[in-house]
């Protein structure tokens, strides 16, 4: 799946949000708009009816504790495990535009290897967005990072999906967000994922996504759930 356009619909709010359209070669869909998450796929599958699942968007929530995230670095059958997930619930979410979130704890070092190994489990399923993880605040190179890792999945015809994590202190926060944006006005980046922290703890960051309103990124809001998946 590529992203051909994202344009604004409608006037600004002085004060408001915005709302988009999203145009892909896969059809069209407006923002905001709410994604299905695996574990709530999951919880539904479980009811005695079949409610409705009229979703434009899914996501399939890879949570890693410091013990699985160095299992699955270091064994094949943690790689398989992980995968097989994945296309499990894509399967079942065909009808939708499909994401992965890789939930890693912030403590873990993401060197190249690991961005490599998490960007292979994604292009070996059938997701339409690809994912590059939020990288930790004292990471050096997060615009060459978020390049190379964008032309590596367009090269394959797919979305890349940058995450921020809405709890990074704001300059960083700023500076990245400020990047990608950048990057989106030469056609590497269409969307950027941002993972959910409390509005009244992270103002600053969340004020920049609205004075920058007016830029052409569809914006992807995570929010952790509590169940592994």
């Amino acid at each position: 799946m590529r992203i051909i356009r994202v344009r604004h619909e409608g006037d600004f709010d002085g004060f408001g949000g915005r709302a988009l359209v999203v145009q892909t070669d896969r059809g069209s869909f407006k923002t905001p708009l709410r994604t299905l998450t695996s574990s709530e796929f999951q919880y539904k599958a479980k009811l005695p009816f079949e409610p409705p699942l009229n979703n434009d968007l899914s996501e399939v929530v890879g949570l890693f504790d410091i013990k699985r995230w160095e299992s699955f670095l270091n064994t094949n059958g943690s790689f398989d495990s992980r995968l097989r997930t994945i296309e499990f619930f894509s399967d079942k979410m065909a009808y939708t535009l499909r994401r992965f979130y890789p939930d890693i704890p912030s403590t873990v070092r993401l060197n190249d290897s690991a961005l490599k190994q998490i960007l292979e489990l994604q292009r070996m399923s059938n997701l339409d967005f690809i994912s590059m993880p939020n990288l930790p605040e004292d990471i050096k190179g997060f615009e060459k990072v978020s390049t190379d890792f964008s032309e590596e999945v367009l090269s394959d015809r797919r979305e890349p999906l940058i995450y921020l994590d809405m709890g990074l202190d704001y300059p960083i926060f700023r500076e990245r967000f400020l990047k990608l944006l950048e990057l989106a006005e030469v056609g590497l980046v269409h969307s950027i994922g941002l993972i959910y922290r409390p509005i009244r703890n992270f103002i600053l960051n969340y004020r920049l996504l609205w004075e920058n309103r007016e830029s052409e990124v569809f914006l992807q809001m995570s929010r952790v759930p509590r169940e592994f998946t």
